[in-house]
C-alpha cells in the first residue's frame, strides 16, 4: 500500500508539473506571439511615395474644357480669401517623446527623431496626416472660412499596441477657427465630439500670436490650445498646444495627455503621451 500510495503521489506530482509546464509554455507563447509589441518608424521616403501615389490617384481622367466666350470675373479678395491653406506635400518635424500603456505588463513607444505631416487636397480644403509610427497616426482637415482657417468636424486617430490596432473616427458637432483672419484671440470653443461611439469633449482656444524660428528665419505663428478635461473613473486630461503659420500648418506642437479607458478583458487601460514636434522646413517634399 505504501508503494501504491507513493506511486499515486509521484503520478500526481508529475501531472501537476506537466500542467504547470504547459501553463508556463502557453504564457510564453502568448507573451511572445499575441502580446508582442512593436514600434516601427515611417520613413520620410515612404511618406513622400504615398503622397505621390495619392496625387496620381486623384488626377482628373479628362481635361476641363472652357468656352472661348467665357469672360473672367474680377473680384476683390476679402481678408480671409487672401489667406491660403498649406501647400500640399510632406513636411518634416524634429520630434521628441513617446506614448505608453500600463496594461498586460506595459508597453512604451519612443517616437522617432523625425516624423512627417502629409498635406493633401480634399473637399473644401486640405487633409493633414501626422505619421508618428506605423502604430500611431492622426488626421485632421482644414478649410478657409470667412473668418480664417477653420478646423473641420471630422478626423481620425490610430493607435496600435500588442498588434491590436484601433482606428477611431472623430465626428464633431461644429468646426472652430484656428487661425483668425484678424489675428485676434478667440475664447475656447467646445466642439462636442464623439470618437466612435464614445463622447469626446475637446475645446479649442486661440491664445495669441508671435514667431517661431524655422531654418534660421522668424515665422509668424498663431498659438492655439486644445484641452480635454473629462473627469470620472474613466477620464482624460489633455493639453495640446499648436503654433500654426498663417496657412494653418503646425510649426511647433507640444502635448501632455493621460487617460483611462475601459477594457473588456483587463478592466482598464491607462494611456499617457508626451511629445514635441518642430517643423524643420517650410518647403514640402513632393
Amino acid at each position: 500500500m505504501a508503494i501504491v500510495a507513493d506511486r499515486r503521489v509521484r503520478r500526481r506530482v508529475v501531472v501537476v508539473a506537466i500542467i504547470i509546464g504547459a501553463g508556463a509554455a502557453l504564457a510564453l507563447v502568448v507573451r511572445q506571439v499575441w502580446l508582442h509589441d512593436t514600434a516601427r518608424e515611417v520613413s520620410t521616403d515612404e511618406a513622400v511615395q504615398r503622397f505621390r501615389d495619392h496625387v496620381v490617384a486623384t488626377l482628373p481622367t479628362t481635361l476641363p474644357t472652357t468656352s472661348p466666350a467665357t469672360v473672367p470675373v474680377t473680384t476683390v479678395p476679402t481678408q480671409a480669401q487672401a489667406q491660403a491653406l498649406p501647400e500640399p506635400g510632406v513636411y518634416r518635424y524634429t520630434t521628441t517623446g513617446g506614448e505608453q500603456v500600463d496594461t498586460l505588463g506595459g508597453a512604451d513607444h519612443t517616437y522617432p527623431v523625425e516624423t512627417t505631416i502629409t498635406v493633401t487636397r480634399e473637399d473644401c480644403g486640405v487633409r493633414l496626416r501626422w505619421d508618428v509610427l506605423r502604430e500611431r497616426h492622426e488626421e485632421w482637415r482644414l478649410c478657409l472660412g470667412p473668418d480664417g482657417v477653420r478646423l473641420q468636424t471630422t478626423g481620425t486617430s490610430f493607435h496600435e499596441f500588442f498588434r491590436h490596432g484601433q482606428l477611431e473616427q472623430l465626428v464633431c458637432a461644429r468646426d472652430a477657427v484656428l487661425v483668425p483672419a484678424d489675428h485676434r484671440p478667440r475664447k475656447p470653443v467646445a466642439m462636442g465630439c464623439h470618437l466612435d461611439a464614445d463622447e469626446y469633449l475637446p475645446a479649442y482656444e486661440v491664445l495669441d500670436t508671435g514667431t517661431r524660428t524655422v531654418e534660421g528665419a522668424a515665422v509668424a505663428v498663431t498659438h492655439v490650445r486644445m484641452t480635454v478635461e473629462m473627469p470620472g473613473p474613466f477620464f482624460e486630461h489633455t493639453t495640446f498646444d499648436y503654433w500654426l503659420d498663417d496657412h494653418g500648418l503646425p510649426v511647433w506642437m507640444a502635448e501632455k495627455k493621460i487617460s483611462r479607458s475601459a477594457a473588456e478583458i483587463v478592466g482598464s487601460v491607462t494611456y499617457t503621451e508626451e511629445f514635441t514636434a518642430a517643423l524643420t522646413s517650410l518647403t514640402p517634399l513632393k
